[in-house]
């Protein structure tokens, strides 16, 4: 099999890399984006340089391209002025024609999306991802497992800063300034949720990913001590839905299990006592690390904020309901939430820090993009079904599939309650995932 050129990994991993370190914040954050969005850019136009290691477009999906090209054209159509007898008839838009009329200008063109200016931002935030998605889906199955490697690596170093920020009650080592609570682990990203998130993604590649290192009890072993780590840190975020989705991992690893013994079955016959020895060892390890993690002050902090499940959100999704009747079916234009939801927050929800999400990234798609978004979402999800439950074309790249699967279940999930893609770290990794469902470019035209 010829390998694609190293440049191309360690392209991969610097988009990786840069999103996770500066693009963890979000909309709040608008210059560290901003980077982001630069250095991939510099990144994937680097190969005009060296034409040996640009993008091979030729054996990419088509489906795949199809799908980014239409994602990306969403918000840019959005923005085009369109005249006073098309924007006009749209829902939501009376307080815009009511605003104009009093300016004497009803006659004005107006773009379709209410705040050009924050949909043109999130056009532009889409960058990381398509780079990432593209850079994966031209890459071979090895290589695609040495990212997904990196990752989890990445995922290691944010539970050691985080261990620093932590020990500090969250005072040195903060990448963003809204980080206030001295008892949540946040490592590289302003808010504790997708922090949770991405440590839960890194779980999963830990414990999925095929055995990578030739003795296998050193693999196994690096497993266990990382695996463990990165559960640990997941219950410090003190992210309930991070914990909650924690199951998926579990899930994951006793299917592992399974396989493993099953595969195995003669050897642990043979094997007889060595087997019952290690598996008791294996038990007395994870009874022991339960047994401290119960009696950790933070762990228990953790656990309690499961006894209290009341906050604001039920309040702001009625809030947002509203907004979404309001616009439906056209939405008011990708990223605009922040500046349509306050005319529907009622006086009863109000609360003195403003609102920037939804709290459900569904019912945010159908304010701002309307049947649309969910005509959009809905094509993401049939490539993702079809994609997956095409034959892979070995057992490393059926690993990397059912990673990608089961990663997109707890993104989706987490949507319910939160914003899990609403930064450019979140965004890039994703992006990474779909492009692991596409068939390598070095079997393209081959049976498998």
């Amino acid at each position: 099999m010829q390998r694609i050129p190293k440049v191309r990994q360690a392209r991969l991993i610097a988009i990786l890399a840069v999103s996770l370190v500066l693009g963890g914040g979000g909309v709040p954050y608008p210059l560290p984006n901003m980077l982001v969005q630069l250095v991939v850019l510099g990144i994937l136009l680097w190969p005009a340089r060296a034409p040996e290691s640009a993008l091979q477009f030729r054996k990419l999906d088509r489906a795949l391209l199809a799908l980014i090209a239409i994602t990306v054209a969403l918000p840019v159509l959005q923005v085009i002025k369109l005249p006073p007898e098309l924007w006009t008839k749209l829902a939501g838009r009376e307080l815009v024609l009511a605003s104009l009329t009093a300016a004497e200008m009803p006659d004005a063109w107006m773009s379709f999306s209410v705040d050009p200016a924050r949909t043109m931002m999130a056009a532009l935030s889409l960058i990381p991802a398509v780079g990432a998605a593209l850079l994966v889906a031209n890459a071979s199955v090895r290589d695609r497992s040495y990212v997904l490697k990196s990752l989890a690596a990445m995922g290691l170093f944010m539970v050691l800063l985080g261990t620093i920020q932590l020990s500090s009650g969250n005072r040195i080592l903060i990448p963003y300034d809204q980080i206030r609570n001295p008892h949540q682990l946040h490592g590289l990203f302003a808010y504790h949720n997708p922090a949770g998130l991405f440590l839960d993604i890194c779980l999963l590649i830990v414990i999925l990913l095929p055995q990578q290192l030739r003795t296998r009890n050193l693999d196994l072993g690096l497993r266990i001590g990382i695996g463990l780590m990165l559960a640990i840190a997941v219950v410090l975020t003190q992210s309930r839905s991070s914990l909650a989705l924690a199951i998926v991992p579990c899930v994951a690893l006793a299917w592992r299990v399974g396989q493993s013994i099953h595969a195995r079955k003669g050897r642990l016959k043979a094997a007889g006592h060595r087997a019952v020895i290690g598996i008791a060892l294996l038990a007395m390890t994870g009874i022991a690390t339960v047994s401290l993690l119960l009696s950790n002050t933070r762990v228990q902090q953790a656990l309690a904020r499961f006894d209290d499940l009341q906050d604001a959100r039920p309040a702001i999704w009625e809030d947002s309901w509203s907004a979404w009747q309001a616009f439906w079916p056209a939405g008011a234009g990708t990223g605009t939430f922040t500046t349509v939801f306050p005319i529907y927050e009622s006086l009863e929800n109000l609360v003195p820090a403003a609102t920037n999400r939804a709290h459900n990234d569904y019912l945010e798609l159908g304010i701002e993009s309307g049947i649309v978004g969910y005509a959009v979402l809905l094509c993401w999800v049939g490539f993702l079904l079809v994609r997956l439950f095409r034959t892979a074309v070995n057992d490393e790249h059926r690993a990397q599939k059912v990673i990608c699967a089961t990663a997109f279940v707890m993104i989706a999930g987490q949507a319910l309650i939160d914003y899990p893609l609403r930064n450019e770290a979140m965004l890039a990794i994703a992006g990474l995932l779909v492009g692991l469902l596409t068939r390598p470019p070095e079997y393209e035209g081959k049976q498998t």
